[in-house]
């Protein structure tokens, strides 16, 4: 639907048409429409590098998908291993590249515009930012189709994969992520994969990357589109095995050929706007890096199966990368580069503006006479130097890099004497990097060098010379005259006549142990120590580098006998030489050390969680005698008791029967050790604010009555006549809470009122609850202000999300509750059916309490919850109905202790408590269970992600049964849900009534030992982190019974 190409004729009658036609196949084939359709309509406001960010991050979700090919390629003949290996490296390159151009624009020295810069490693947002995901963390760190083919593809075959295969993945598993985190991992934004790629360590048995929870991700999905290189592969058939690899390259050559034109268009514009030759060389030296990666990057098609690639060869004849309009603007858009420096030096040489000329004609002699000065006085215009030399770099790049490199690949493929698939000879392919792109530029070097070589003919040979004298004095001041003449070893050339010897520098003594031998065998080698013009002894002895840039080299995959660009952060100080220190080893070389068992997925860590292998036998034997022998009984009630990792509930159980034989002194240990650990957990999960105060109880009722009772107080003041204390909250909180509110209705009193908001509908309900709010109490139209404003997150009756939008209903509140100048309202959010299910970030809670408790999601058992105390009203926390614990400093020697009409204190973090508590045992088990998130890196992103897979599978399943049903299944009546990303955990049905509810529980239990609950109509199924998907099949099985028996 992108294709700006018309009809292709069949015989065009000229070369043009011959060339479009070329094009039009060429494009069709690599399927270039879409992707260009992204790059060329880019979505920020200021898309200075939006373009550049798509096609890179294009080639490398086809590097992706290449690379999940290359794993699962099933044909017998092909070994994987090199293949992987060159598709790992183009990745690394890739990110690579992209790092240094949006570092590079970022450090250009443009200091007019460097207000405008669109750094990624500032606060967003900013004026022109790129657009980030939504304020839910949930899937923004995973935004790539590409990624997901690759994850599911390492874990269908890791675990059939040879050792050194194994190896071998991990280790370019561990290269690219560490790329990733290398390059981008100072943004404040991240790139929207990481969770996916943390996946994919785990795979291979790396530790996973962090993921920072509340982090801001880019909407990678809506700058890059990575669907449409998805759909180049789905949306095709290819009937050859190495067509889609053939066509991928090209497509990946197409999007950096872009960007290097890019670059280049970039570096014109330093000129046109800026006149900052520094920055346009840099520019061009970023195209120049683009250029050589090119040419590695075709070469990977030398990994086809020749067979293979002869089959598809012949059927896609009459088009090739002769095709590629990217490539062809190349070399004429490179060569104009020179224009801009000659005008700059014709105006200062004062000459006359000339056509520019690059040959053998009156005009090129007088542009190497300006550019013969440039060269011989570098200080004086060291910018225009620096671009002139940015320029003999890309004519390297892409004569050297590409088009030398694409000669390479038709040797190498189809053979020196072959002809391609436009029946053209590779030979002919020689002309396009033995063509010179600014002879002027070579011809101006070699002059240099001969009027210099005039200039100095006295000192020729000057260091050399020196250098011997003072060797052939040590040599005779030691008597070793065994070694042969330098001068026979020089030749002629020296200026001095005396018997010189070889130094002895210019030897390196090269020691091999014998295999099974003592003897070693010393070879000499001679090293001729000329310089290049780098400065870098080409034949130096070689220096290892210092181990930190061993390491880097080694993680990143990089060649360390390549010579990288002097700005490069690899580069091995030193240059070739120094770099070549450490000989090169195949990764086919590599030995494989002893590796522990890895899990295959994600799934297998999690399966081990919830695991009762390891536990003790007394154990097993009471959860066996519990259950009367029937261990297949499978609980869906997540929403009601969460179910306890087992080894996690062992280690706990042991920790306190150690405690309670340790008696009074466990004191110290629960709230010196315990407690504040649990504190570091909650603030965890949740991301609370660092200075707010958790306070404990042994559950969200005793802690929201006694937070309560601190609003009752004036009810008890005598001089408070005609004080009101006014509650808001809606019509379906938890039984609890809800009988309190009728119990204080009941009593009459006109000094308390209570009023609530309907919940349904949902869509609404934030509005109208805040609207509520801005009203305030009584129906005068001037409400008085409240006292305490209580809502759920998630209601207890259906399970379902109420609160769609966390942040925006909290401010939405909290912004009517200051416009009237109530806050001193406790605005109270109940997050008891999200904590540890729902990804939640409580980082605006900046005058909002969140009460909930351990029973369910963590899976901690019952008696211990927790209310989180905003910094604000921490001194406030003084309630009236209180316990010795609520200020222990009445226990320290200095005390006077309490007696009656002693001082009531209160300390923050104790200030709700009572008297002695008794939430120990779940506080341990909580406290273990998160231990083996963090030792496992579970968090609330990946147990939400887990039951959000599972509700699909229940889901589809429910959706099948109900339409074969024809409509009358007793499960028609499912409850509309909210969007993954807020949705509870708990699916609910409404049946006709509280009867069939509960007739539908009993059913299931009776006939698959499945228990479910009800509350009123409502049937409810809690799905947990614990739930296999062998248990939705289970689960599917006996509600079609049920369904059956019911109807």
């Amino acid at each position: 639907s992108f294709s700006k190409n018309g009809p292709i004729e069949a015989e065009p009658k000229n070369k043009r048409g011959r060339d479009e036609k070329i094009r039009i196949l060429y494009e069709e084939y690599i399927s270039l429409h879409p992707v260009m359709h992204v790059w060329e309509n880019p979505i920020t406001l200021k898309p200075d590098l939006e373009p550049t960010f798509a096609a890179a991050m294009h080639g490398v979700e086809l590097a992706f998908i290449l690379m999940a090919e290359f794993v699962s390629d099933s044909r017998y003949y092909v070994v994987k291993r090199p293949r992987v290996e060159l598709i790992a490296e183009d990745i690394v390159a890739q990110i690579g590249l992209l790092a240094e151009i949006i570092d590079g624009e970022l450090e250009d020295d443009t200091i007019d515009d460097r207000e405008n810069t669109h750094s990624l490693t500032q606060d967003f947002p900013f004026d022109g930012a790129p657009p980030t995901a939504s304020s839910y963390n949930f899937n923004k760190a995973r935004q790539s189709p590409a990624l997901d083919m690759l994850v599911d593809a390492i874990t269908n075959v890791y675990g059939n994969l040879s050792g050194p295969e194994q190896y071998s993945l991990k280790k370019v598993i561990r290269n690219i992520t560490g790329a990733f985190q290398t390059y981008f991992g100072d943004w404040t934004v991240g790139i929207g994969l990481e969770e996916q790629l943390s996946e994919i360590r785990q795979l291979v048995g790396l530790p996973p990357l962090k993921v920072e929870f509340g982090r801001r991700y880019l909407d990678y999905k809506a700058l890059v589109r990575p669907h449409v290189i998805m759909d180049t592969f789905q949306n095709k058939i290819y009937e050859h095995t190495e067509d889609f690899f053939f066509r991928s390259v090209h497509l990946g050559t197409e999007c950096w050929a872009f960007i290097a034109l890019q670059r280049l268009d970039s570096a014109k514009k330093q000129l046109a706007t800026y006149s900052h030759w520094h920055n346009a060389a840099a520019h061009i030296l970023s195209a120049t890096h683009i250029l050589s990666y090119l040419g590695d990057h075709i070469m990977m098609l030398t990994s086809m199966i020749l067979r293979d690639y002869l089959r598809l060869k012949v059927e896609i004849e009459g088009t090739s990368g002769e095709g590629s309009s990217h490539v062809k603007n190349l070399r004429q858009t490179v060569q104009v580069l020179i224009n801009p420096l000659m005008d700059r030096l014709r105006e200062l040489d004062g000459s006359s503006p000339t056509p520019h000329d690059t040959g053998d004609s009156d005009d090129g002699e007088e542009e190497r006479r300006l550019l013969l000065s440039l060269y011989a006085n570098p200080e004086k215009q060291p910018g225009l130097y620096s671009y002139a030399k940015s320029l003999e770099a890309i004519e390297s790049g892409l004569n050297g890099g590409f088009y030398y490199k694409h000669f390479c690949l038709a040797s190498n493929v189809i053979g020196s004497g072959a002809k391609g698939t436009m029946k053209k000879s590779v030979q002919a392919l020689k002309v396009m990097y033995e063509r010179a792109l600014f002879p002027n530029l070579d011809m101006t070097r070699s002059q240099l060098g001969k009027v210099i070589d005039e200039e100095l003919a006295k000192k020729k040979g000057r260091i050399m010379d020196r250098i011997t004298e003072e060797h052939n004095g040590m040599l005779s001041r030691s008597n070793n005259s065994s070694i042969e003449s330098l001068s026979d070893l020089r030749g002629s050339n020296s200026s001095s006549n005396n018997d010189l010897s070889v130094p002895a520098s210019d030897f390196v003594h090269i020691e091999r142990s014998n295999s099974g031998e003592d003897e070693k065998e010393t070879k000499e080698v001679f090293y001729d120590a000329n310089l290049d013009g780098s400065g870098h002894g080409n034949g130096a002895p070689p220096q290892p580098p210092i181990e930190g840039e061993r390491k880097l080299v080694d993680m990143l995959a990089i060649d360390p006998t390549s010579n990288p660009p002097p700005g490069c952060p690899f580069h091995v100080p030193g240059g070739n030489a120094a770099a070549a220190a450490t000989p090169k080893t195949s990764r086919r070389d590599l030995p494989v050390s002893p590796r522990s068992p890895t899990p295959k997925s994600f799934d297998s860590i999690r399966r081990r969680l919830y695991s009762a292998k390891n536990v003790p036998p007394v154990f097993a034997q009471a959860y066996a005698a519990e259950m009367a022998g029937n261990l297949m009984t499978v609980s869906f009630l997540d929403h009601a008791w969460g179910k306890t990792p087992p080894e996690a509930h062992v280690a706990a159980t042991k920790r306190q029967f150690a405690l309670y034989q340790r008696g009074n002194s466990a004191w110290d240990v629960i709230f010196g050790d315990l407690l504040p650990e649990a504190i570091t957990h909650i603030k965890w999960i949740l991301d609370v604010r660092e200075e707010s105060v958790i306070e404990f109880g042994h559950n969200s009722h005793e802690l929201i009555s006694r937070l309560l009772s601190i609003k009752l107080e004036k009810l008890f003041v005598d001089d408070a006549v005609g004080e009101k204390c006014r509650i808001l909250t809606t019509d379906t909180e938890f039984y609890s809470f809800t009988r309190q509110m009728n119990r204080l209705m009941k009593i009459g009193s006109k000094r308390i009122e209570i009023e609530h908001v309907s919940i349904e509908p949902i869509e609404t309900f934030e509005s109208r609850f805040t609207a509520k709010v801005k009203e305030g109490a009584g129906d005068s139209g001037q409400g008085a202000k409240w006292d305490m404003v209580y809502v759920s997150q998630c209601v207890y009756s259906t399970q379902e999300t109420i609160v769609l939008d966390l942040d925006r209903f909290t401010e939405g509140v909290s912004g009517a509750l200051e416009e009237r100048d109530n806050k001193e309202c406790f605005f109270v959010v109940d997050g008891y059916h999200g904590f540890g299910a729902i990804p939640t970030s409580l980082q605006s809670f900046e005058n909002v309490f969140y009460v909930s408790g351990m029973l369910k999601h963590v899976g901690s058992g019952a008696n211990c919850a927790f209310l989180i105390v905003p910094e604000a009203k921490v001194e406030m926390m003084k309630p009236v109905f209180t316990g010795w614990i609520a200020d222990p400093s009445v226990l320290a020697p200095e005390s006077k202790g309490i007696k009656m009409g002693s001082d009531v204190g209160y300390i923050p973090g104790f200030s709700l408590m009572g008297g002695t508590p008794a939430f120990m045992p779940s506080l341990l088990i909580f406290v273990e269970v998160m231990r083996r998130w963090k030792e496992m890196n579970i968090s609330v992103i990946h147990a939400h992600r887990h039951v959000m897979e599972l509700h699909k599978a229940f889901i589809k399943g429910i959706e099948a049964m109900v339409a074969r049903s024809g409509g009358t299944s007793c499960w028609s009546g499912m409850r509309p849900m909210a969007d993954e990303a807020i949705r509870s955990h708990s699916i609910t049905f409404v049946v006709n009534n509280a009867e069939t509810a509960k007739k539908v529980v009993e059913l299931m239990r009776e006939i698959g030992d499945i228990e479910v609950d009800s509350r009123k109509m409502y049937v409810r199924f809690g799905f947990g982190f614990n739930h296999n998907i062998e248990d939705i099949s289970k689960l599917l099985v006996t509600c079609e019974k049920v369904q059956d028996a019911i109807n």
